[in-house]
């Protein structure tokens, strides 16, 4: 049989594997010859070996050249030859500890029949229990949990680890198996980290915690520098120096560009000083686009007809690369049947094969001495990239005074801020491109798409820990489209992964959690649809059952922020946002509670950001039916999110009567698992599914 089909089996026996890889300093060293050394190691198999925390390269037997090392198990000796004596360095090793709540000899990794067998130590006296849990039930980080596992001292197997090993946030990783010890049995349920140990005479007590710490690196530049410094610009703005290189995904509006050409106001600028600007970090794959002028429908001064209008959006400046160029800011769009951009008359309609063209920098304004004045792309600004330091931005003419009759030479407290459009769509999903470029905007916005970025390219995550089936599938159905920069703010620090993440989850209601075979997996909150497991009341432990109903987070009018600018139209320099709102009348008439929340989201579109708060209101403005039991092992399954379907006779919105069972729907919020029985935390979604048709 397989593991889920033990699942199913009544009373089967349950039992746990771990592996615990503490690290070690190496010992003293031997020679061999040369620099060829030996040393015995008799503490585990060493998985990894590091040189002043420079991971060396594993060979296959023990003859050896230089950065090669290898753990012979048998003889229990370490080999190692990097070219110099390795005492002269750090060397620490990563072993593992095997360990099981039965003894068993089995397989260095239990579901690899390939590698060598090894002796689990029955010492698991307090089997884990691992938990899956959310403060927020609409979206977020769902992080898996263990508490602790407790090892018997009783043979003190661990003794000699202990005092110079070193187990902070050393990986520790557990497996269930059902019945017999067989891979197929066989499953991995936790992969962790261990951040404390207990010790006394009777028992080794290891606390645990996910591994939702990959999140906490900060956000770096994948390419190029992270930070503006003089070495790199000499003319640097100085109020820049140190500070990070901001990037841009979908469009942002009002962004500050830094000014690398800074000339100081007492030095009295001239029109060939403050010219150039940098704007975001990588200068391949721009968002900027254009198009060609058909033959027909023939153009005319104020309309251009185009092959394709994807990407010109409403106040982009355009550059008219015809006979004699010219150039305009666009007042409408049309993006069905016949393309066109309108404009302020030009002095000559386009022709057959002339081209439009708007940069990544959609448009410029400059506000000096309380007027605005906006520069045009291919007049007065054009594209400059740094292919050396992996910047770029714009470079502003010298006749820019003269052509929008400013009184003086732009100096360096005239205020600069732009419309910027981010990278074009590079994301691979495996060897496939991942997404299209936006037909809004031209580059690209889909934020399911931006949020695989994120976890494949900024940060450890592996393609192969990623559920890529999941990704595949919502990318297919939700369609929701981002703008924002990072960092939000010019003059903000990085921040941490964990934070750009949640802002995506927020916008699309996400949840994200390692899934069942331990692969980051994300859930949409919606109406429950169809029904992942069903409960029975037979299946309940006795007295478990428990349904809580909480009105504290009830809101009547939920307020989302939306397409956030750093600088305002009006040139405020604090943060502005387009706001859309959603209340519900049963919220005051039935509840009796008036009561505002305002939300943040990613969203640049009208539409997009409406439907997200008005399902912020139809979750929010009904109270939280909570439901808590404990069942079966045959749910040890289950997952964060799934639809679950309890049968029992007595259930509140229900008149009793005993001969009947009466069955309500609920979403997984929690999970606690361990050998004995499965906590569920349920939550029944009513405001939600009383407006399941409006979702």
């Amino acid at each position: 049989m397989t593991y889920a089909a033990n699942l199913l089996v009544e009373g089967i026996t349950s039992q746990y594997l771990a592996v615990i890889k503490p690290r070690r300093l190496a010992g003293s060293w031997s020679l061999i010859s040369g620099t060829k050394y030996y040393q015995l190691f008799d503490y585990g198999e060493i998985t990894k070996l590091e040189a002043n925390a420079t991971e060396k390269t594993k060979a296959t037997s023990s003859a050896l050249s230089d950065g090669i090392w290898y753990y012979d198990s048998l003889e229990e000796k370490l080999y190692f030859d990097d070219g110099y004596n390795p005492a002269t360095k750090n060397i620490v090793l990563t072993y593992e500890i095997y360990t099981g709540t039965f003894d068993a000899h089995w397989y260095r990794n239990p579901l690899d029949s390939t590698g060598r067998i090894v002796y689990y130590e029955p010492i698991i006296i307090s089997s884990p229990k691992i938990n899956a849990s959310a403060s927020e039930s609409l979206f977020g980080y769902l992080p898996v949990q263990s508490s602790n596992i407790t090892l018997s001292n009783a043979v003190h197997v661990l003794e000699k680890h202990l005092y110079d090993s070193s187990f902070y946030l050393c990986d520790v990783v557990i497996y269930h198996y059902l019945d017999k010890l067989t891979i197929a049995n066989t499953k991995k349920v936790f992969s962790g980290l261990c951040t404390k140990i207990s010790y006394d005479d009777k028992q080794i007590m290891l606390s645990l915690y996910d591994r939702l710490g990959i999140f906490d690196k900060e956000y770096r530049n994948v390419t190029g520098n992270s930070f503006y410094a003089y070495s790199e610009f000499s003319d640097l703005d100085p109020a820049y120096e140190g500070r990070p290189i901001r990037n841009v995904y979908g469009i942002v509006e009002g962004f500050p560009p830094v000014n690398i050409d800074y000339v100081a106001d007492v030095d009295t600028p001239t029109v060939n000083d403050n010219r150039r600007y940098i704007c975001i970090a990588d200068e391949t794959n721009l968002g900027s686009v254009q198009s060609s002028v058909p033959a027909s429908p023939s153009s005319t001064t104020t309309r251009t007809y185009l092959n394709s209008a994807n990407g010109f959006r409403v106040g982009d400046s355009v550059w008219f690369d015809k006979a004699s160029d010219e150039y305009k800011i666009i007042t409408n769009v049309n993006k069905t049947g016949n393309n066109y951009i309108e404009h302020p008359a030009l002095s000559v309609a386009c022709a057959v094969g002339n081209i439009a063209k708007r940069s990544f920098i959609g448009n410029i304004t400059i506000y000096k001495e309380d007027v605005v004045y906006r520069p045009l792309f291919g007049r007065d600004y054009t594209e400059y990239t740094d292919a050396t330091n992996k910047v770029v931005g714009f470079d502003l003419s010298t006749s820019l005074e003269t052509n929008l009759g400013m009184p003086s030479a732009l100096s360096a407290s005239d205020a600069i801020y732009c419309r910027i459009y981010g990278h074009k769509n590079t994301v691979t999903l495996g060897a496939a491109p991942f997404g299209l470029d936006s037909g809004e905007t031209g580059n690209l916005t889909q934020a399911i798409v931006v949020l695989f970025d994120m976890l494949k390219t900024y940060t450890s995550i592996a393609e192969d820990d990623i559920d890529l089936t999941t990704f595949s599938s919502l990318q297919s159905s939700i369609a929701d489209e981002i703008g924002f920069a990072v960092p939000e703010f010019s003059r903000n620090d990085f921040p941490i992964m964990k934070d750009v993440v949640n802002n995506i989850l927020k916008t699309l209601l996400l949840k994200i959690f390692p899934n069942n075979d331990l692969k980051w997996t994300i859930k949409q909150t919606a109406p429950l649809g169809s029904v992942d497991k069903s409960i029975e009341d037979d299946e309940i432990l006795l007295n478990s059952f428990k349904y809580e109903f909480d009105y504290n987070d009830i809101i009547s009018d939920a307020i989302l922020e939306y397409a956030g600018r750093e600088y305002s139209e009006k040139h405020q320099a604090s943060r502005d946002y387009s706001r859309v709102t959603k209340t519900s009348a049963v919220t005051k008439y039935l509840h009796k509670i008036d009561r505002q929340k305002t939300f943040k989201s990613l969203h640049f579109k009208l539409s997009e950001a409406q439907t997200l708060v008005d399902r912020l209101n139809y979750a929010l403005s009904e109270r939280q039916g909570i439901c808590k039991l404990s069942t079966k092992n045959r749910f040890f399954d289950i997952l964060l999110g799934d639809n679950v379907k309890i049968s029992r006779s007595r259930m509140p919105g229900f008149e009793y009567d005993g001969n009947i069972l009466r069955e309500r729907e609920f979403a997984i919020i929690s999970t606690a698992k361990s050998l004995d029985d499965i906590e569920l935390e349920l939550i029944d979604q009513k405001g939600i599914e009383d407006n399941l048709l409006s979702w």
